[in-house]
């Protein structure tokens, strides 16, 4: 299973309800506003893990969160300010796209942050000897060293992987996983 079904997997459910009543909106708010915002933060992060200092960073911060099985939306936007060095411009474009505020979709995005980050520590934890390079591979959803993913994910052609990229490419897909009615 891929990074991004594990993540929606642990999504489903309670888990965006817990989501909802943390950041004080409804689940249909929470479910439009992680629909755009997932692929984005998923993208960011995948971009960053390119880098061994960028997956080298991203594996110490998975080692501060090993073993948390909580949803913590303040360390959440911490994250989130980390994976995107400290930008709001991608909490302005989820929230323009989900028709939600800044502040509620700040909110979610941080909480789906801490979502992620404990489904990579998940990932790990259970791999035992899982390293940077490990999480570089697994971000790009490939078993080799090139970022077929980021390619592909290169809707515009511009020669990079950007916020746009991320939310043009992922939506059909998150709205499809997430958004299903069952």
């Amino acid at each position: 299973m891929d990074i991004s079904n594990m993540i929606l997997s642990n999504l489903k459910g309670k888990a965006l309800e817990q989501i909802a009543s943390k950041v004080g909106g409804d689940s249909a708010t929470t479910k439009a506003i992680a629909g755009k915002a997932l692929p984005m933060i998923l993208g960011q992060l995948s971009k960053n893990a390119q880098s061994e200092k960028g997956a080298e960073d991203l594996n110490n911060a998975l080692n501060d969160h090993l073993g948390e099985s909580k949803i913590d939306v303040e360390d959440g936007k911490n994250i989130l300010g980390h994976i995107f060095g400290g930008s709001d411009k991608a909490v302005a474009e989820v929230a323009k796209a989900s028709g939600q505020s800044e502040e509620q979709t700040s909110g979610v995005m941080g909480a789906l942050s801490s979502v992620i980050m404990e489904t990579l520590g998940d990932q790990k934890k259970a791999a035992g000897w899982f390293g940077a390079q490990d999480l570089m591979k697994m971000l790009s959803g490939t078993g080799k060293d090139s970022n077929i993913m980021g390619m592909m994910m290169d809707q515009d052609g511009d020669g990079d992987f950007d916020s746009k990229d991320a939310m043009s490419f992922g939506m059909g897909w998150i709205k499809k996983k997430l958004l299903e009615k069952k």
